[in-house]
């Protein structure tokens, strides 16, 4: 009799999306109620600071949680990439994650 896994080790599991990006492609990861929790904080100071380190910090935080193979991404990486790429990928880890509607105008994230 195989074993049975419960509701909530099946609502923990770690869901992942691969999306074409640039010609390339990029793996993105459903965050948690936590890690979404503590996004929402850094945005809250990020708007609150409305400059641009900040936001970067921002990003920087979300992308390390949010896309396979960027977990040591630095705030120096961060600035070696354009402003659209970058936005362009947090909008679509906001997307999978359901913090924005695939109607909705570009956030206000990284536009301090």
């Amino acid at each position: 009799m195989a074993d049975q896994v419960s509701a909530l080790d099946l609502m923990k599991k770690n869901r992942t999306k691969k999306i074409t990006f640039m010609g390339g492609e990029l793996e993105i990861k459903m965050l948690t109620f936590n890690q979404i929790k503590q996004f929402s904080e850094l945005a809250e100071a990020a708007e609150n600071a409305n400059d641009i380190e900040s936001n970067s910090k921002q990003m920087a935080e979300l992308l390390k949680v949010s896309v396979v193979g960027m977990e040591e991404l630095s705030i120096d990486d961060i600035g070696e990439i354009p402003l659209g790429t970058l936005t362009d990928v947090v909008n679509e880890v906001l997307l999978f994650n359901g913090l924005r509607n695939a109607d909705s105008e570009a956030g206000s994230l990284g536009n301090g």
